[in-house]
């Protein structure tokens, strides 16, 4: 069996819960293993064992593992952050949504998938719980039979990037609109525990990434997609080509009036299609999903995918 190290900072136990309640099975939190591959984490001794390394927080990880079985993934916008060059040159991949000119070694653009789902895990402050918890297998299989307010979106407060500052914008724009009624939560307007208390109940919802590149889109799309909302999304300038733009509807806030017509003309047609919600949601569990999408890569990589 391959073993594959998810090199972990310590100092980050919080968010080994979050990762391990994504692989299926009963007792996710101690059987990491997706078909023949085996995920373990960094050993207490700081050190990282196995056959292939994959990291996700931009802190230098000791390893055994040689180089050319090395990759990071890039789940920030350059906007918000980037590793230094001898943070990259550590790795011989990098999994990444846009293009790092600095990087020597091999880029393969795709999803940024390193992100965890919020959806279905309760939070005391920044710090998800270790017990109250939905599982892969309880989320794959929650019904949605109560569906009985309008649109939501969760946002923050925060306004240091311009990203930030537009969302709170056009958030407050679309809330002037009385006749949609955004239900708004997030830090700073009505704070929850568990984002599900905020998409569960919703037909659609909106959501806006703090930044756009061709294909990044994070959390902020994933957890909607899991309470089986139709989304009006700003973000992935391709999202189409990995969810259905009848449930998954573009946007851009920096034409509000555009945005916002078509925010009405969507909700007043009321033409929600259940089947594409569903596979939707099955593309996102079985595909793009973190250790599914992982074990595919390192077996393509593997078979020579990624050698031309």
């Amino acid at each position: 069996m391959k073993k594959v190290c998810i090199g972990i900072d310590h100092s980050k136990e919080k968010n080994l819960v979050p990762l391990f309640r994504q692989f299926p099975g009963k007792n996710p939190l101690f059987d990491h293993k997706i078909n023949s591959t085996q995920f373990t984490i960094t050993d207490t001794d700081g050190v990282s064992r196995g056959d292939w390394l994959v990291c996700i927080d931009q802190k230098q990880i000791k390893t055994e593992i040689p180089k050319n079985k090395r990759i990071y993934f890039q789940v920030e916008t350059k906007d918000f952050t980037m590793p230094p060059q001898n943070f990259l040159d550590y790795f011989e991949y990098v999994i990444t949504p846009f293009e790092i000119p600095s990087f020597k070694g091999k880029q393969i653009l795709s999803a940024t998938t390193g992100l965890f789902w919020w959806y279905g895990i309760s939070m005391n402050g920044h710090k998800p719980s270790e017990n109250k918890f939905l599982t892969h297998d309880e989320i794959k299989n929650e019904d949605f039979d109560d569906k009985n307010e309008l649109i939501s979106t969760i946002v923050s407060a925060k306004n240091f990037l311009p990203g930030h500052q537009k969302r709170l914008l056009f958030t407050s724009k679309l809330m002037e609109e009385k006749d949609i009624g955004l239900h708004v939560y997030g830090y700073g307007f009505n704070e929850i525990e568990d984002k599900r208390d905020a998409l569960k109940p919703y037909k659609y919802h909106l959501a806006i990434e703090n930044g756009v590149h061709p294909h990044y889109w994070t959390e902020k799309l994933a957890d909607p997609i899991l309470g089986k909302c139709v989304v009006f999304y700003h973000g992935a300038k391709k999202i189409n080509e990995y969810f259905s733009k009848e449930t998954v509807i573009p946007i851009d806030i920096n034409d509000v009036e555009k945005s916002i017509n078509v925010i009405k003309e969507t909700i007043a047609k009321n033409n929600i299609n259940e089947d594409i919600l569903n596979k939707n949601k099955s593309v996102l569990i079985n595909k793009y999903n973190f250790p599914m999408f992982c074990e595919k890569l390192i077996n393509d990589i593997e078979s020579g995918a990624y050698d031309k």
